[in-house]
């Protein structure tokens, strides 16, 4: 009896020789924010145009994150109308310009969770996606041309201005005593009403239309652009366009050309930021008594052979939309990646092109008071 309990004790007697104390858990000590502010730093690399040739350009770029493409359409000016119908020498033709709603759009790429480092991920970002926005660009006043917010109103073998341009001498065309054709009374085929300024008769024949700032339902994508109408454009001319370099209709026509001057942006945004954490437990039980990680005495009689178990956490470090996050608020992560112009307009008949072409036509022979 005695050299049977001998031989039980041996291995329990060992093993207490042999003990291991048990390891604390380590959970990570936080997250990484290196890859998160290179991501805000540069969301997006490459900017590029894609034209459809019929309608609204749409600008691109390559996500840093993930090589995908968000898109943005630059707002074109759309001409709904002009006045007199048929444009005549000596008389202002007075055209309304507002934005295209039908040329606003945007794409963000497709939300991802992106962990890095490659590999062995120790940070991961919920939902990330790369946006694009505009910024008006104001241009310098062209050569012959006007500017009216971020487009440049241009012409050729046209004389142009903005109406309200008090400080423009071509505004004195309106004026009937530099002008003898604006003389002629609306009852004898000529534009002026009794009493009143002949330009402003052919300005209200203009379609009534309001204008506003492009917007996207409640999203912004174009910071700070403002409505096309501070006033209405007006051209004038002392000849046919026979020599137009222009065809409206098979006819020699002037053209229009309209140029929209932007700044793109982009930035990287996500809706959560976790880090992984290793959380360790033991576990003991008797069927580890010949492979475990340590002895715990303290559990005697219950099993006493334990092992180590890790589990992974992914816990949130901080979400930015909240502004908890040590890399800043998103509405901060805008970054400006190029900047540039697109020459196209929308003419009144829906269609796209780089110019608006108009026909006009001696008027002497017509507007001569009986």
């Amino acid at each position: 009896m005695k050299a049977k309990l001998f031989l039980v004790l041996i291995p329990i007697i060992l093993l207490g020789v042999l003990v291991v104390k048990p390891a604390d858990a380590r959970p990570s000590s936080g997250a990484s924010i290196t890859r998160a502010v290179e991501l805000i730093a540069s969301p997006c690399h490459s900017p590029s145009s894609i034209s459809f040739g019929s309608g609204p350009v749409l600008l691109a770029c390559t996500s840093t994150a993930n090589g995908l493409n968000p898109l943005i359409s630059v707002p074109v000016p759309y001409l709904v109308d002009r006045a007199p119908n048929l444009s005549l020498v000596s008389i202002p033709t007075f055209f309304r310009l507002i934005w295209d709603d039908s040329s606003l759009a945007f794409i963000d790429t497709p939300a991802i969770t992106y962990a890095y480092p490659a590999g062995d991920p120790t940070d991961r970002l919920t939902n990330l996606r790369v946006q694009l926005r505009l910024r008006p660009y104001i241009p310098s006043p062209p050569s012959g041309g006007v500017v009216i917010e971020n487009v440049a109103i241009t012409t050729e073998d046209l004389e142009i201005f903005r109406e309200d341009d008090s400080s423009n001498d071509k505004s004195s065309i309106c004026d009937p005593l530099n002008n003898s054709l604006l003389e002629i009374a609306n009852e004898q085929g000529g534009f002026r009403k009794r009493n009143s300024n002949p330009c402003e008769d052919i300005r209200s024949l203009l379609m009534s239309i309001s204008s506003r700032a492009p917007s996207i339902g409640d999203t912004e994508r174009y910071e700070g652009w403002r409505a096309l109408i501070p006033s209405d454009v007006v051209t004038f001319s002392p000849y046919a366009s026979i020599h137009g370099a222009g065809t409206d209709h098979g006819s020699p026509a002037f053209q229009i050309s309209a140029t929209t001057s932007y700044t793109l942006e982009s930035r990287v945004i996500w809706d959560e930021h976790t880090y992984k954490e290793e959380v360790i437990t033991d576990d003991c039980d008797w069927s580890y008594w010949d492979d475990y990680d340590f002895i715990e005495w303290g559990n005697w009689p219950d099993p006493i052979y334990c092992k180590y178990e890790v589990r992974i956490d992914w816990p949130v470090f901080c979400k930015p939309l909240s502004g908890n996050c040590p890399y800043g608020h998103p509405n901060n992560w805008w970054r400006e990646i190029a900047s540039g112009e697109i020459t196209l307009l929308r003419r009144p008949d829906g269609t796209y092109a780089e110019t608006y072409d108009f026909v006009s036509v001696q008027s002497q022979p017509l507007l001569v008071a009986p």
